[in-house]
């Protein structure tokens, strides 16, 4: 007779082939559990974000305003600053289309499942999206502020020199630097 080959694994072997199998079993466990978190809490956190795009265009839409209202071209202070005003502008327009076309698509797909699972697999592209329509916003509030900074020096400037004209002074073109 001949001896019988050694036909087993080893219990280490074996104990590593089981513990290998649990373990891709809990990270498959594991993403459902967080993917099902995620779709769950779908409907709340796109109300949020949609919340939080309407107020973020609303105020840049005011700041659009207030800067179309401005004569551009009159004011020797917003000169200057005209061709920033209008690309900040130009970006955030085409940001907010951006934005407003991918809520719109998840809107139209209504309450569900589908519109969940859609909703995962867009939202990073939203969220930097949204990041990015806060920088822009952060870009005209710079802008209104540089402006209003220069209006109140001009203004200052201004009135220095009514200040000295009222009080007989010569005011010369280069004083008060």
């Amino acid at each position: 007779m001949d001896p019988e080959p050694n036909a087993g694994d080893s219990p280490l072997s074996t104990t590593g082939n089981i513990t290998g199998i649990l373990t891709f079993a809990y990270a498959i466990i594991a993403s459902c559990i967080l993917f099902l978190s995620t779709i769950r809490t779908a409907d709340s956190e796109m109300q949020q974000l949609f919340s939080q795009i309407r107020q973020t265009s609303r105020h840049i839409e005011t700041l659009s305003n207030y800067f179309q209202d401005l004569d551009l071209v009159a004011d020797v202070d917003l000169a200057p600053m005209r061709g920033p005003i209008k690309v900040a502008l130009k970006d955030w327009r085409k940001t907010n289309q951006g934005l407003a076309a991918r809520i719109g698509r998840l809107n139209e797909m209504g309450p569900g499942i589908k519109r969940r699972v859609v909703w995962w697999y867009w939202q990073n592209e939203i969220l930097a999206s949204m990041a990015k329509l806060r920088s822009e916003k952060d870009d005209l509030s710079a802008l209104l502020l540089t402006y209003l900074s220069r209006k109140i020096s001009t203004q200052e400037h201004h009135l220095w020199r009514l200040e000295r004209l009222a009080t007989g002074e010569q005011v010369e073109r280069g004083d008060r630097d």
